[in-house]
């Protein structure tokens, strides 16, 4: 018998837990999602319906899946609900892997907009560095793939050639211009957008559709500032040339690649970790643990 199960979030990885569990041999039996955004509510996903949080009281369910980043605002919410802590699973990176298959499929999408994008700006010398955890599965020697976005940064001098580039019609990926609620932003025609991302066109419904996350950055006298958010860096990342290759397709990626590595993901980046959680301020390795002593207290 299967465990009536509802999943708390309808983002990436509430929809790829859902895809996990979604096979005959799970011993859960995915109900609905839970999820904060109100725009999302009573709408379906994966052909599961979206609930408001507070609806959980009405749903008869065995175990309730948290996973992501945001678990523990997720314990603190549910908390008022005085659900038995029996019924709350926590899934980690590993449980929710898509399989080879579906993963291979993922990889040859996401590799065919790099691809396009990246000859693009090579060939009208654009300044781009993959970044964060892009960069972390680059020297990793991980699958892309396996990502809910890969991040490039990009230079902002070059940012009408960008627009132009992504904004042309193509039959592999479209693009969002997006306006984040940051004083800098970029304006070019009637576009006002401090956040690029660009969509996979794929239709496939077996795999979360890649995206690519840009972000805009300005290289000043001494440091490069983002657009979308208050992390500035020195400018000695970004001032020379670095290639690495992924698939024989070489990328850019910033100088000085292990101290910056070090200095975005801390001394022990070289390992995978299964839960990356908000603890103590910061993101940060988050062990199951504690989220079952969150759940005592």
């Amino acid at each position: 018998m299967k465990f009536k199960t509802i999943i708390f979030g309808s983002g990436y990885h509430g929809r790829m837990a859902l895809r996990k569990l979604n096979n005959k041999k799970s011993k859960f039996n995915p109900l609905c999602f839970l999820d904060n955004e109100k725009n999302k509510h009573f709408k379906y996903c994966i052909n599961k319906i979206i609930y408001p949080v507070g609806d959980i009281t009405k749903i008869d369910f065995d175990k309730i899946i948290l996973c992501g980043r945001n678990i523990e605002s997720q314990i603190k919410q549910l908390k008022k609900y005085k659900i038995p802590n029996k019924k709350f699973v926590f899934l980690g990176k590993s449980e929710i892997r898509p399989d080879k298959k579906n993963l291979l499929l993922r990889s040859r999408i996401l590799f065919k907009m790099l691809k396009y994008i990246i000859n693009c700006f090579d060939k009208e010398k654009i300044e781009y560095w993959i970044d964060y955890s892009g960069l972390l599965s680059l020297l990793r020697k991980d699958d892309l793939a396996e990502l809910s976005d890969v991040e490039i940064s990009v230079n902002i001098k070059n940012i009408k050639q960008i627009e132009k580039i992504l904004s042309k019609k193509n039959n592999i990926f479209y693009t969002n211009f997006i306006l984040n609620n940051y004083k800098k932003f970029v304006k070019i025609k009637h576009k006002k957008f401090n956040r690029i991302v660009v969509f996979s066109k794929s239709k496939s419904k077996k795999i979360e559709i890649p995206h690519i996350d840009f972000v805009i950055k300005s290289l000043k006298k001494n440091t490069a500032e983002n657009y979308e958010f208050k992390k500035n860096t020195s400018l000695k990342f970004w001032s020379e040339k670095k290639i690495i290759k992924y698939n024989n397709l070489p990328l850019r990626v910033p100088n000085f690649t292990y101290e910056y590595i070090e200095l975005i993901y801390g001394k022990n980046w070289r390992r995978s970790v299964e839960f990356w959680g908000y603890k103590n301020k910061k993101y940060s390795e988050v062990k199951k643990s504690f989220y079952y002593k969150l759940l005592k207290n």
